[in-house]
C-alpha cells in the first residue's frame, strides 16, 4: 500500500483530512451499516422522529445488520477509530435527548430527496440488499432490513413522497 500512503500524505499536505485504511472493506461495511438507518429519516413522518418507535427502528436495523454480518465474519470497524462503532451509534440513538426545535436547519438525505423528487427508483437496494442476501445465506431473519427496503420501494413506486409512513 505504498501508493495509498504516498497519495494520502500528499492530500494531507494539501490541507485535506485524510486517513489511509489497511482494511478498507471493514470501513466500507461500517459505512454501509450506518447508512441503513437513513431510510427511516426519509420514509417516517417527521412528527415521529422524536419518538421511541423511531429510535427502535433505527437501532433495530443497525443491530440486525451487525448480527447478520457477524455470521459472515465481516468486521465493521473504523480504520482510524474516528468513526463510531455500531454499538456506539446505537447507544447515541438511545440517549435521552431534548426535543428538536423546528428552527434548526434540516438536511435531507438522498433517499428523502429521491422520494421528494418522485423518482420511481431509489438506491436503497444497494444498502439493504447485500445485508438481506447474507441473512438468507445464513438463515438469519432480517425483518428490519426487509421492511425498510419494502416500504421505501413502495413509497417510491407509488410516489408517496417523504414521510409517508408513521413510525408505529
Amino acid at each position: 500500500h505504498p501508493f495509498s500512503k504516498k497519495l494520502g500524505a500528499a492530500l494531507v499536505e494539501a490541507g485535506f483530512d485524510v486517513t489511509v485504511s489497511n482494511a478498507i472493506m471493514c470501513d466500507k461495511w461500517l459505512k454501509l451499516v450506518v447508512n441503513l438507518q437513513s431510510v427511516f429519516n426519509a420514509i417516517i413522518d417527521p412528527r415521529d422522529h422524536d419518538g421511541v418507535e423511531f429510535v427502535d427502528l433505527k437501532a433495530g436495523v443497525l443491530e440486525e445488520a451487525k448480527k447478520i454480518l457477524r455470521a459472515e465474519k465481516m468486521k465493521l470497524k473504523s480504520c482510524d477509530e474516528r468513526e463510531l462503532s455500531i454499538d456506539d451509534v446505537v447507544n447515541e440513538l438511545r440517549k435521552p435527548k431534548a426535543q428538536r426545535t423546528h428552527s434548526a436547519v434540516k438536511v435531507n438525505n438522498s433517499t428523502w430527496q429521491n422520494l421528494y423528487l418522485k423518482r420511481k427508483e431509489v438506491e436503497n437496494g444497494f444498502f439493504h440488499g447485500p445485508v438481506i442476501e447474507i441473512a438468507r445465506k445464513h438463515g438469519i431473519p432480517a425483518p428490519f432490513n426487509e421492511t425498510a427496503l419494502e416500504l421505501v420501494t413502495r413509497a417510491a413506486r407509488m410516489e408517496l413522497g417523504p414521510g409517508a409512513f408513521r413510525a408505529a
